[in-house]
């Protein structure tokens, strides 16, 4: 086969590639980001030169490393901020769990009638008032943690949260939350 030949088959067989509609799309949709593909390509270069022109900028670099120098940013730091952030989202319920029980705080203590409440509350439990007794049990709570000779697992915390009565002690304070809520929001 001449070269004129091989030219002929080898133009034949792209026109045949050509003409099938997968490469006719693909080839549509490349001309249609051309231009996006040019203004990238042009960024790329901006940024390429103004990284050389700041390579060869000796007082810059200089005050970069002196700044870099004085800070105590090393391996350690840098570690330690992507932990940070990767604790972000706990903080940040943990935040507002407490910027809400602040607020109830204050809206308790601001409100006379709330106070009145509380301090009727406190004076009606028999344990404030019998002296003796509250030094006796807080006597005998302290006696058993310190006897407790294992640690608190998640699974205890667990059963604990399944008690009725803790059920009933944290409705009431999600309901407080929820109302709470509900009048900062209005």
């Amino acid at each position: 086969m001449t070269k004129t030949a091989a030219n002929l088959q080898a133009n034949h067989d792209w026109m045949e590639e050509l003409a099938r509609p997968e490469i006719q799309s693909a080839l549509t949709n490349l001309i249609r980001l051309l231009p996006e593909l040019e203004r990238t390509f042009h960024s790329i270069e901006q940024i390429t030169q103004f990284s050389k022109y700041i390579s060869k900028d000796t007082a810059t670099i200089k005050a970069f490393e002196q700044r870099f120098q004085l800070s105590k940013i090393n391996e350690e730091s840098f570690e330690a901020l992507i932990t940070i952030l990767g604790k972000l989202p706990i903080l940040l319920q943990i935040i507002e769990l407490m910027e809400q029980i602040t607020l109830f705080i204050k809206n308790v203590l601001a409100d006379e009638q709330s106070l009145e409440q509380l301090k009727a509350s406190l004076f009606e439990l028999s344990l404030l008032n019998q002296r003796k007794e509250v030094k006796e049990l807080i006597a005998a709570i302290q006696e058993r943690k310190n006897s407790m000779d294992h640690s608190i697992s998640i699974f205890t915390i667990m059963k604990w949260i399944k008690e009725p009565k803790i059920q009933n002690y944290l409705k009431y304070i999600q309901a407080t939350l929820d109302v709470l809520q509900q009048k900062h929001d209005e």
